[in-house]
């Protein structure tokens, strides 16, 4: 199969290290996008509840993956397809915008709620 436009450069590596530097990159990335969509949720003035659920989101979504990972590794002294998958996809979500999206909307949605309940309560 023929590289890429711009991937040449990869060449010079051998596909061991291609195949184990997706690791450190996969955190990498993660990290990155934790911080993005923590400083979106700052830059919104979403409420601490909601940035406490998406730290709580990123450990949980890490700590699963790994579980998953090292159980497939202990029990089967490979990455068996489906927890590699399934590790592989939660690491996806990690590496997305889509929990600080759900989390503003959801955000919006309370803020929106409780102001139509503060002015029902307040008309007399």
């Amino acid at each position: 199969m023929p590289i890429p436009y711009g991937f040449g450069w990869l060449t010079q590596f051998s596909h061991a290290t291609l195949y184990y530097i997706k690791y450190p990159l996969t955190f990498l990335f993660v990290i990155i996008y934790f911080i993005l969509n923590f400083y979106f949720l700052k830059q919104m003035k979403v409420y601490a509840f909601y940035i406490r659920i998406l730290i709580i989101s990123y450990i949980f979504l890490f700590a699963l993956s790994i579980i998953l990972m090292l159980y497939a590794y202990y029990f089967h002294q490979k990455l068996n397809e489906t927890e590699y998958s399934l590790s592989r996809g939660l690491m996806g979500l990690a590496q997305s915008p889509l929990i600080s999206f759900v989390l503003f909307a959801l955000y919006l949605w309370d803020k929106n709620k409780l102001h139509h309940h503060e002015k029902r309560n307040t008309d007399f």
